[in-house]
């Protein structure tokens, strides 16, 4: 049994071993990703906090002397607030308190003649809308000097829900304001010389709830107001104080919200209506010059109650639709008509939405900013974040481990090494403004960490080094734990075996650990609670063992942290909560146990302090994901808590990312999801800040000049999202270069179609074209996308002789140029005559003149080379050396030749010759022909005719004979006396 179990493991050692040093060669020229480029992140602020649910907001001009828009915000708590900032601090001013609950503020000049612009509150006289409401009221808020004085404008038997300010009727001076009631009304006010007028509009068959005015209709004077009701109608109306003209242009499920802008990039405005139904569905409409056209842009997941316009998103041209309802979900969405819709969510409220606004609510941020209120009592503004993001690479399984660094010297910038849980490691770089991706090792085991330096001096370049297990992973079935070296031959990727150990190798790091040896080392850290270095020296890999911990030792960093001793030194973690120093050479090491507490997860060094020197910074595998910070004071190691999370930390790491930072910065990054910005750890002015939140929770971070064609220094994370993703400081103006990605080749034969689908990331409405090729027809489809969308290359390839290899050049036409994308087009040619199948007809074979004789082709030939040959006698019948009259036909798909015959045709032996055809690519076949028998039917023969001539004779003989017969006897019975009666 013991031999046996010997004899098992040098045969897997064996196989090990052929593994390791089989070359792989797994894609290396790359392949582009279809990422979304330069994609914004939101960040949030709350202006405002009530105590109860908010109603309504509005956003404009109030206070003339300040900068920016002011917001109005109506509170169930009988308030109504003007926010604004205001020496960078958010002002709030409560300019009245209401009897009752007020739905909608607006704001504009309704006075004409005050100063500036009024407030128009609608809601109740008293209670609310779901308790005691009292009567509907308009109220007009105007500025006396430093007062508020409330002024009522207008009342009705129902609450009045919405309301509009803007120029409805051309005949009266100024603006007027629209009002929509529960009362089943629309009604315009105005004032009049000296006194508020009302006029009615329109009735509906339930209560009307929001109105907007604007100018949809160009062959109209002025503007219309659009209005939505709980009936289901959006209602277009028009015309002067005593003459309305009014059109129900939508009519549907019961209506929320509505909202005018240009979002679709065709000329003219847009009306997005929001639905009042379980899936809070957005209503395009879209007027095509004769009529009104709707569809559905964007489906949530409870009733809508929000929808506005406004050009917030820099990386978007144009304005952009915003959406916010009972969902909680903020969500932009952008597309068109024509090409379709796309929806993202930028923030989640803690409570339901009840309305949105767009304006330049936040004027220290540049553009417009989005106002959000609801029953979580907050006024939330959403804004870009000067962060944004890109996703270079979307994997299938989650991903451990990233590493930033140089491994092709001939790029710029830096590439990144990831491992997948797929089983993958990739390398993802930038390259010609795209993206690309190279799978450069299948490994049989989970890989945990990768590593990028020069470990093998005798090799030009950088080496890779990964680690984690030889089969399995991390919980179910684990292997030994390895240590592989990647490197570079020629264009392939040969994996080498550095280091194998019982358990799992969690974490590594390649640094000058070692001044006694050549070039680098490396420092394995292993769940069989050791450290280990290993370096190559003499053709083969050496290690040692640094140093034992009581449990799991998790990641290792090579830095130089103390500077009375030469050389670097080495910082591990575990999950004992030992973070362990260690320097010295091989069998002479020193080891200190510089902070022992919580269970630690990950480390990072870096200069984020002002003070002179590095820090260590250790990543808590606790609920809090706190982050420890350690500093030398020249005189001892002291620790400090400098951030907590939520959840546990699963990467700290630092670098000069921020510009308007002086230094470097630390960023953390965990099971939370959010990518955090820590400044000044160790002094007062420690601050943090969520700069991303990853779609799952994150495993690692790495800092490096990953994208070349952006200045400075990128942050790149991975985890469980499965997503490689790059996030940076967008430049100041920088545009968004569109993206063409997909396969680079097809290959097809002759007369076949083929296609390839494209994806197109952009900034704005893009057009299409493709060049052409000799011997294939080459189209796109849609030769238009805006922003993004997938695009097919379809590739119809002609009947050809020779073979063809040739380039299409597809180009995509956008605002700042032209990106261009080439495809590689390999068509097998069709060098074959056709030839007639010999088993659809037999040399010899006897047939009759009714049988219909069909030949059958190799392949199909032109109808105009059969026809040709008709006439020419190329194709013909021989019967005994005379020329049939015989019918020939093509069968439809030009595969088969029939012959029809009729009975004058010939008796005998015949001859079928067929020839002068050619077939789809111009072969001319070579002349057939066929030794057939025509033969004689049974009644072709003279005797069997007289045969039968005498037979019927002899019937008509013996029939007239038998009519003679029974007539002579009829005759004798007649002339039989009668007998006498009884």
């Amino acid at each position: 049994m013991i031999n046996k179990t010997v004899s098992t493991i040098v045969s897997l050692f064996m196989v090990l071993t052929m593994w390791t040093l089989m070359p792989v060669d797994v894609n290396v020229e790359g392949s582009e990703s279809s990422n979304t480029s330069g994609q914004t992140i939101w960040d949030h602020e709350v202006p405002f906090r009530g105590i109860k649910p908010l109603d309504g907001i509005a956003t404009g001009e109030i206070y003339t002397d300040k900068p920016g828009d002011e917001t109005v915000i109506t509170s169930r708590d009988g308030g109504t607030y003007i926010i604004y900032l205001e020496d960078d601090h958010w002002i709030k001013e409560k300019i009245w308190e209401s009897p009752g609950q007020q739905l909608t503020p607006a704001i504009g000049d309704l006075r004409t003649d005050k100063t500036g612009n009024e407030i128009l509150v609608v809601g109740l006289s008293s209670g609310s809308e779901g308790e005691e409401p009292g009567d509907g009221t308009a109220t007009v808020l105007i500025r006396e000097g430093t007062s508020w004085v409330a002024e009522r404008a207008y009342t009705d038997d129902e609450l009045i829900h919405g309301c509009a300010i803007g120029d409805i009727d051309p005949t009266i001076p100024g603006v007027e304001a629209v009002l929509t009631t529960f009362n089943h009304t629309a009604m315009m006010i105005w004032w009049d010389t000296d006194h508020w007028n009302s006029s009615f509009m329109f009735s509906d068959g339930h209560n009307i709830r929001k109105a907007i005015i604007a100018d949809l209709i160009d062959t109209n004077e002025g503007n219309e107001v659009i209005c939505v009701s709980k009936s289901g109608n959006a209602t277009l109306a028009y015309g002067t104080v005593d003459n309305w003209t009014w059109e129900r242009i939508y009519q549907g499920e019961s209506l929320a919200r509505v909202a005018v802008g240009d979002v679709d990039p065709d000329p003219g405005l847009e009306i997005y209506l929001g639905l009042d139904v379980a899936d809070g569905r957005v209503i395009g409409m879209k007027w095509t010059g004769s009529e009104w056209i709707n569809q559905t842009v964007f489906t949530d997941t409870d009733k809508n109650r929000g929808v506005w316009t406004g050009d917030v998103d820099p990386t978007v041209p144009g304005n952009e639709l915003y959406t916010f309802g009972y969902s909680t979900r903020l969500v932009q969405v952008t597309g068109s008509f024509a090409l379709g819709w796309n929806s993202r969510e930028l923030f989640r409220d803690v409570a339901r939405g009840h309305e949105i606004r767009v304006g330049d609510i936040h004027p220290e941020i540049p553009g417009n900013e989005i106002g959000i209120v609801g029953y979580s009592s907050n006024f939330t503004v959403v804004y870009p974040s000067e962060w944004v993001y890109d996703v270079p690479f979307t994997g299938t399984e989650p991903i451990d481990g990233i590493a930033v660094g140089e491994i092709y010297p001939d790029r710029k910038g830096s590439e990144t090494v990831i491992t997948s849980r797929d089983g993958g490691t990739y390398i993802s770089y930038r390259e010609d403004g795209n993206w690309k991706n190279e799978k450069i090792w299948e490994s049989p085991g989970q890989q945990l960490t990768p590593s990028i330096g020069d470990l093998i001096p005798e090799r030009e370049g950088n080496e890779i080094l990964v680690v984690g297990l030889s089969s399995g992973d991390e919980n179910s079935d684990p292997g030994d734990g390895t240590a592989t070296v990647l490197y570079r031959d020629g264009t392939s990727w040969v994996p080498t075996r550095a280091f194998t150990d019982d358990f799992l190798i969690h974490g590594c790091d390649i640094g000058d650990l070692d001044p006694n040896h050549e070039g680098m080392e490396a420092v394995l850290t292993t769940f069989n609670f050791t450290a280990v270095m290993i370096w190559w020296e003499d053709g083969e890999w050496h290690n040692d063992l640094i140093f034992t911990d009581s449990h799991n030792v998790r990641k290792a960093v090579i830095a130089d942290l103390i500077d009375t001793h030469e050389g670097n030194e080495v910082i591990c973690v575990s999950k004992s909560g030992n973070a362990t120093l260690a320097y010295g050479t091989t069998g002479n090491w020193i080891v200190e146990r510089i902070y022992s507490g919580i269970p630690l997860a990950r480390v990072a060094v870096g200069n984020v302090d002002p003070d002179p020197g590095l820090e260590i910074y250790l990543g808590g595998d606790v609920a809090t994901g706190s982050v420890i910070g350690l500093k030398w004071t020249g005189t001892e190691w002291i620790d400090t808590v400098v951030f907590e999370d939520t959840a546990k930390n699963r990467g700290v790491w630092t670098g000069d990312v921020d510009p308007d930072v002086p230094g470097q910065e630390l960023y953390a990054y965990g099971y939370s999801t959010k990518l955090t910005q820590i400044i000044d750890p160790f002094g007062t002015g420690r601050s943090s800040r969520e700069i991303y939140s990853d779609t799952a929770r994150g495993h690692e971070i790495r800092i490096g000049d990953i994208d070349p064609d952006k200045g400075g220094n990128e942050i790149g994370i991975v985890g469980y999202s499965k997503r490689l993703v790059v996030v940076s400081l967008r430049d100041e103006g920088e545009p968004v270069v569109p993206t063409l990605t997909g396969e680079g080749a097809a290959s097809l034969n002759h007369g076949e179609s083929a296609s390839i689908d494209l994806m197109v990331d952009g900034e704005s409405y893009m057009t299409l074209e493709v060049s052409e090729i000799e011997g294939a027809r080459i189209s796109l489809h849609p030769e238009s996308v805006f922003i993004k969308g997938s695009v097919k290359l379809m590739i119809e390839a002609e009947h050809v002789k020779e073979d063809i290899t040739e380039d299409v050049t597809i180009t995509l036409h956008h605002i700042g140029g032209t990106v261009t994308r080439t495809v590689s087009i390999s068509i097998t040619g069709d060098s074959s005559e056709p030839e007639v199948d010999t088993t659809s007809v037999s040399a010899g074979e006897a047939i009759t003149w009714e049988e219909l004789v069909n030949v059958t082709l190799s392949e199909p030939v032109t109808r105009s080379s059969f026809g040709s040959a008709v006439g020419s006698d190329k194709i013909g019948l021989e019967v005994e050396g005379v020329v049939q009259n015989v019918v020939f036909t093509l069968s439809e798909d030009g595969s088969v030749i029939s012959v029809s015959m009729t009975e004058d045709v010939g008796r005998g032996d015949a001859i079928l010759t067929i020839g002068g055809l050619m077939d789809l690519a111009g072969n001319e076949m070579e002349t057939f022909t066929l030794d057939i028998e025509i033969k004689k039917e049974e009644n072709d023969d003279p005797g069997s005719t007289w045969l039968v001539i005498l037979i019927i004779a002899v019937v008509l003989i013996v029939l007239i004979m038998t009519f003679v017969f029974l007539g002579k006897k009829k005759e004798d019975e007649d002339d039989v006396p009668d007998l006498p009666s009884q």
